[in-house]
């Protein structure tokens, strides 16, 4: 449905994140802003609304004005039950297991998100983002991770 020639999805959507993005601006206006150099509390929330209200102006604009995208299909299944158990799986696992297991873990099962995932390519990414995040988080920063406990 069209409203104006917009869309009235694009529409909505965008006059949503607009009106957020214009209450963001207002409530942080009278906080000092400071310059990029030293910024004062008020320069991240205010930059935050200006740029709300650009993208909200985007979507009613150009996304708005186009033609008809696609026909409304029935969200994917598998990214619904695999990131939020990955995420879950990381929050469980870390303290009580450590760095490398708990990252492969919820690597492994993020990945299991993609319909075409193949195991050995998903043990593979795991193990290469657990090793990569000790490297990072153990050595690169000096954190005080554990990387196995049992």
């Amino acid at each position: 449905m069209r409203f104006l020639g917009i869309s009235v999805t694009d529409l909505v959507a965008g006059l949503l994140i607009a009106t957020i993005g214009l209450v963001v601006l207002i409530s942080s206006w009278p906080l000092h802003m400071g310059t990029a150099r030293s910024m004062g509390p008020g320069f991240v929330p205010i930059w935050l609304g200006i740029i709300l209200v650009l993208l909200a102006a985007g979507i009613i604009f150009i996304e708005g004005l186009r033609g008809p995208a696609h026909v409304a299909t029935i969200p994917a299944v598998r990214p619904l039950i695999f990131i939020p158990a990955a995420v879950i799986v990381f929050a469980l696992t870390i303290q009580r297991f450590g760095l490398l297991p708990s990252v492969f873990a919820t690597a492994f099962i993020s990945t299991l998100a993609d319909p075409a995932s193949k195991v050995w390519r998903s043990a593979f990414i795991a193990v290469v983002l657990a090793v990569m995040s000790y490297l990072v988080f153990g050595y690169g920063l000096g954190l005080q991770v554990r990387a196995w406990r049992w």
